[in-house]
């Protein structure tokens, strides 16, 4: 029973507030076409397709959309 309490704490913060406004920007584009999505919404083009690649290659789901770590892989070490 206490595993489903911590599996929904861990799940309810996996979308983030700035994926939520990707997917509303990419699903206003599909209902009024990509030009008026960019007025609206203040995205540059490639911007705008950056994310769209990213949602299609996420299985269209709105995690896919969520910031990923920008640390380096290799960090530098301290000679």
């Amino acid at each position: 029973m206490l595993t489903v309490y911590w599996d929904a704490l861990r799940y309810r913060y996996m979308i983030t507030k700035k994926a939520l406004r990707r997917a509303k920007i990419l699903a206003f584009a599909e209902k009024h076409g990509i030009d008026m999505a960019l007025e609206a919404f203040e995205v540059k083009k490639r911007t705008f397709f950056a994310w769209k690649k990213k949602w299609i290659l996420g299985g269209k789901g709105i995690e896919a959309l969520n910031n990923k770590s920008k640390t380096p892989t290799t960090k530098r070490k301290r000679l």
